[in-house]
């Protein structure tokens, strides 16, 4: 048996010979298997990624070259390994299968092939899907599919009150009973459990009757209840439509423009590219995946990035499977695994499931997610981050179906995600949802949620009374518009602090929801006691869903700005430009310097006091949450607006290597595009990523900011905005009263009053009998409040002050002078 000291020898000497001898191995699509794998190209690479893996060991690189992959690659019990695109064209593995061009023509525009070699379950036609043969129609190219009032059929909830029996309610699109054939052994994909949708074979349907039989569903809520029905050959009528018929191996297909199917036509016959179980220390970069996706089981310290993912996962409804789990993205079990920079687009399942400890999803992009949401696991969501303590960071989220978007356990980090338009195509849910076993330790800050009929950020409960209620969560610097409710607090000892909401009340209904911003809620369920409320503004603050009511008297809530009891007050009179995205207070409005400060949360502020809100005045950088790309982007204002103000700051969410950046501001998009920093239009580098243009006038401008890396340059797209009018008059400057004033030093400044429009600011100072020789200090640009510092006075002496402005439409002076004497004062 081995000693202690040979124990840690050895293991020393095994790592270092891991480092030492670690080997790089390439692979080429046109390589060979008997090549040696030792260098790039046709003559040296491997054919197959499988194959180098197989000729790896700890420590070693495998360099795909550009090609497209068809392969599954198995990592189980692999260590230490890293796969990674090479060269300048994509790597993209691929779970589809080029189709004969041997069809025939069934009927009209459906043409059929017969097919044996697999069971394919999605179709492509040049990389466009073609959609399951369903009733009623609706389509992904048009986004059809996601509009459950105007494409989905409807159920009529009144009369469905028995699990396995639904009863259809006529539409304007669609009538069961107006059929020409039963339903029967169809498949319907049925939301009538609110959050949760499910597929169930038709057992029993008589043609024109409204009524038919499922297997019977496990929730049945009276809510607004849906579907759509797919697996008959019956219901391929248009193009766009596909269906498989396992029985005979017939394909068939109508094409977007009719006629004999044509071009690349793939069938997706793979469920995952990259596969394994106890796998450890794995990288895979840079490579693209279409119609596959990765799945990983026990395994810790994986790391997928910088990819992009296409359709990749879907149900397998085309081959009869129904009331089951669809297989997707998948890291299942382990930890400290990371999804890193990747676009996951058109997934037709959830789009990942992660479990385990310390997982991350960080600077992700998902689009187009999930339009059947059947059969998703536990509460029905979009991403899933069970297990510790998950990080789910810099992310962005646009389109999907599922009631709830991120669905979370044990104390989650969720910060700087922008999330809109999810919950399409099922009802109640939230973007951030977290049950009472979730709130504990979780912190959800910096996030904008807008644009949905579903609530933001959630603590909930059963609401039933009596029931359990969880606790400790804290929900901070959250911005929400357009949305049924931005923030949501059920329990106790929770802190809902700094966050900024508007424009709530969106419940997806026609006559419009009532829902107010921030709930922080008193009723049979929850009572609020010890949740500490401070520093928010909303145009509507209760304890109530929709009407005001005062809090509980055990929540403990101060410093904030509630439009219910600021006699309904527009909010946007408080904001420099929400339209257009800028959410920062008005220089000299109520919101700056009025908060409480918050040890931890609040520490940055500037000025006397944290400011009230989502934002703190006067910072050098306006944080915008999302992915950051490559290079600059995110502008604000928004690219294309005609509603900039004159008064408008240029900002930007700073590209993903960024060290400085360079602005070019004009008037002509051609000036800009081509503009050098020799150009009048650069106007500087910048570290921040707040350019303040002090005034503009009416009219269209165009700007672009150059990200510098330390690798280079990258030229920045041209964006546009046009300011429709301004007041153009030269700033209003006035002195404030000096401060900290001591025998030998004194704080002294002033404000700009005119509501927005920045300045250049100087304060001259001198002691009596020098006014004609000031001391003059520049203060840089400010709207609102400014101060600096003078130190060495004398003691006794008196100080006389006057603080000038400068923006693009004049000069001005404060109107006195102000003075002080240098006398201790504490």
């Amino acid at each position: 048996m081995l000693s202690l000291a040979k124990k840690f020898l050895t293991i020393y000497l095994v790592t270092c010979s891991q480092a030492v001898f670690s080997a790089d191995v390439y692979v080429a699509i046109n390589g060979s298997n008997s090549n040696a794998g030792d260098a790039p190209g046709c003559t040296n690479a491997y054919a197959t990624i499988a194959h180098a893996i197989s000729q790896m060991s700890y420590g070693d690189t495998c360099y795909v070259q550009a090609g497209t992959y068809h392969e599954v690659i198995d990592l189980s019990s692999k260590k230490g390994l890293t796969i990674t695109a090479y060269g300048d064209g994509p790597v993209l593995m691929d779970g589809t299968i080029a189709l004969p061009s041997k069809w025939s023509q069934y009927a009209g525009n459906i043409y059929k092939l017969i097919y044996t070699a697999n069971d394919p379950w999605q179709l492509f036609q040049n990389r466009e899907l073609m959609i399951n043969a369903r009733w009623p129609n609706a389509y992904l190219h048009d986004n059809s599919v996601w509009n459950k009032h105007g494409h989905w059929a409807h159920i009529n909830s009144s009369k469905t009150t028995r699990k396995t029996e639904m009863v259809d309610s006529v539409t304007d699109h669609s009538d069961l009973s107006a059929l020409s054939f039963s339903i029967q052994n169809a498949i319907a994909v049925l939301n009538v459990g609110s959050f949760k949708s499910y597929t169930r074979k038709v057992t029993a349907h008589t043609k024109g009757s409204n009524i038919f039989n499922v297997n019977a569903v496990k929730t049945l809520k009276s809510k607004e209840q849906f579907y759509f029905l797919e697996g008959k050959l019956e219901f391929l009528d248009s193009a766009r439509e596909w269906f498989f018929d396992r029985n005979t191996n017939a394909i068939y297909l109508w094409v977007p423009d009719g006629g004999p199917p044509a071009g690349d036509i793939r069938a997706k016959v793979q469920d995952h590219a990259f596969t394994g179980s106890l796998c450890n220390n794995i990288t895979i970069s840079g490579i693209d995946f279409f119609a596959t996706t990765v799945n990983f089981n026990k395994s810790y310290n994986i790391r997928v990035e910088n990819g992009s993912f296409s359709y990749p996962s879907c149900t397998k409804r085309m081959l009869g499977v129904t009331n089951t789990a669809p297989l997707t993205t998948n890291f299942d079990g382990g930890g400290n695994n990371v999804f890193y920079n990747n676009t996951m687009s058109h997934a037709e399942t959830h789009a990942i499931y992660m479990n385990g400890s310390s997982n991350t999803i960080e600077n992700c992009r998902f689009e187009y997610i999930d339009w059947s949401c059947a059969d998703l696991p536990n509460l029905m969501g979009t991403v899933y981050m069970r297990g510790s303590n998950p990080t789910f960071r810099r992310n962005r989220s646009y389109w999907s179906g599922a009631s709830e978007f991120l669905d979370l356990s044990k104390a989650p980090f969720v910060e700087l995600n922008d999330i809109s338009k999810i919950g399409l195509v099922q009802n109640d849910g939230a973007m951030i949802q977290m049950s009472v076993n979730v709130q504990s330790g979780s912190n959800v800050g910096y996030n904008w949620f807008h644009d949905s009929s579903k609530y933001g950020s959630r603590f909930d409960a059963v609401n039933k009374a009596g029931s359990n209620t969880g606790s400790k969560g804290l929900m901070h610097h959250n911005v929400g518009y357009n949305i049924k409710t931005t923030l949501m607090f059920k329990g106790d000892n929770h802190r809902c602090i700094n966050n900024t909401a508007f424009d709530s009340g969106n419940d997806g209904s026609l006559e419009g929801g009532t829902n107010v911003d921030i709930i922080i809620l008193d009723d049979s369920v929850s009572y609020s006691v010890g949740t500490k409320v401070y520093n928010n503004v909303a145009e509507k603050i209760s304890s109530q869903r929709k009407f005001y009511q005062t809090n509980n008297g055990d929540t403990i809530a101060s410093h904030n700005w509630n439009g219910f009891e600021q006699d309904n007050a527009d909010i946007r009179t408080l904001l420099r430009d929400p339209e257009n995205l800028d959410f920062r207070p008005i220089p000299n409005s109520i919101l700056v310097d009025t908060g409480k400060i918050i040890i931890g949360l609040t520490d940055d502020y500037i000025g006397s006091a944290p400011d009230i809100g989502a934002y703190e005045h006067g910072a050098n950088n306006y944080w915008i949450p999302g992915p950051k790309e490559t290079g600059a982007s995110m502008p604000v204002p928004v690219d294309s607006t005609t509603t900039a103000k004159a008064s408008a700051s240029l900002m930007w969410l700073q590209g993903l290597e960024a060290i400085s950046n360079n602005v070019y501001l004009g008037t002509n998009y051609e000036s800009v595009d081509t503009a050098t920093t020799a150009s009048s239009e650069f106007v500087g580098n910048l570290n921040n990523n707040i350019y303040d243009p002090l005034g503009l006038t009416p009219g269209n401008y165009y700007w672009r900011v150059d990200t510098v890396t330390s690798s280079g340059t990258l030229k920045g797209s041209i964006w546009t905005f046009t300011v429709p009018y301004a007041n153009v008059a030269a700033p209003t400057i006035s002195n404030s009263t000096a401060d900290q004033v001591t025998s030998t030093s004194a704080m002294i400044g002033g404000s700009i009053n005119d509501g927005g429009t920045g300045a250049k600011v100087w304060v001259h100072w001198w002691t009596e009998g020098d006014s004609s020789s000031p001391n003059i200090v520049y203060a840089g640009r400010h709207s609102g409040k400014f101060s600096i510092n003078l130190n060495g006075l004398e003691e006794n002496r008196t100080y006389y002050y006057q603080c000038h402005a400068q923006n693009n439409y004049g000069k001005s002076s404060a109107i006195t002078v102000a003075s002080f004497t240098a006398v201790d004062t504490f």
